[in-house]
Protein backbone atom coordinates (compact mmCIF):
# COMPACT_ATOMS: atom_id res chain seq x y z
CA UNK A 1 0.00 0.00 0.00
CA UNK A 2 1.47 3.29 -1.10
CA UNK A 3 1.00 6.43 1.02
CA UNK A 4 0.48 9.61 -0.98
CA UNK A 5 1.58 12.60 1.13
CA UNK A 6 0.49 15.33 -1.30
CA UNK A 7 -3.21 15.33 -0.30
CA UNK A 8 -2.28 15.14 3.38
CA UNK A 9 0.03 18.15 3.11
CA UNK A 10 -2.53 20.06 1.00
CA UNK A 11 -5.26 19.39 3.55
CA UNK A 12 -3.09 20.57 6.44
CA UNK A 13 -1.98 23.86 4.86
CA UNK A 14 -5.35 25.62 5.00
CA UNK A 15 -6.10 24.89 8.69
CA UNK A 16 -2.53 25.78 9.61
CA UNK A 17 -2.69 29.12 7.81
CA UNK A 18 -6.08 29.95 9.35
CA UNK A 19 -4.83 29.01 12.82
CA UNK A 20 -1.70 31.16 12.51
CA UNK A 21 -3.76 34.10 11.24
CA UNK A 22 -6.23 33.83 14.11
CA UNK A 23 -3.48 33.49 16.72
CA UNK A 24 -1.69 36.59 15.44
CA UNK A 25 -4.95 38.54 15.35
CA UNK A 26 -5.95 37.45 18.86
CA UNK A 27 -2.47 38.28 20.18
CA UNK A 28 -2.75 41.83 18.83
CA UNK A 29 -6.20 42.27 20.34
CA UNK A 30 -5.05 40.91 23.70
CA UNK A 31 -2.15 43.35 23.74
CA UNK A 32 -4.49 46.25 22.95
CA UNK A 33 -6.86 45.08 25.68
CA UNK A 34 -3.99 44.89 28.18
CA UNK A 35 -2.94 48.47 27.39
CA UNK A 36 -6.54 49.65 27.82
CA UNK A 37 -6.90 47.89 31.17
CA UNK A 38 -3.65 49.42 32.44
CA UNK A 39 -4.84 52.87 31.34
CA UNK A 40 -8.17 52.33 33.09
CA UNK A 41 -6.37 51.28 36.27
CA UNK A 42 -4.27 54.45 36.17
CA UNK A 43 -7.36 56.62 35.66
CA UNK A 44 -9.25 54.94 38.51
CA UNK A 45 -6.29 55.42 40.84
CA UNK A 46 -6.21 59.11 39.92
CA UNK A 47 -9.94 59.40 40.62
CA UNK A 48 -9.51 57.72 44.01
CA UNK A 49 -6.85 60.27 44.93
CA UNK A 50 -9.11 63.15 43.85
CA UNK A 51 -12.09 61.72 45.73
CA UNK A 52 -10.04 61.44 48.93
CA UNK A 53 -9.06 65.11 48.62
CA UNK A 54 -12.67 66.19 47.97
CA UNK A 55 -13.95 64.08 50.87
CA UNK A 56 -11.36 65.58 53.18
CA UNK A 57 -12.29 69.08 52.01
CA UNK A 58 -16.00 68.41 52.59
CA UNK A 59 -15.32 67.11 56.08
CA UNK A 60 -13.22 70.15 56.88
CA UNK A 61 -15.92 72.48 55.59
CA UNK A 62 -18.65 70.67 57.55
CA UNK A 63 -16.74 71.33 60.77
CA UNK A 64 -17.12 75.07 60.26
CA UNK A 65 -20.86 75.05 59.46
Amino acid sequence: MELNLVPVIANLKFPTIVTIYLLVRIDWKLETLSVSINSLNTNISGLNTKMKKVTHLILMCSLFF
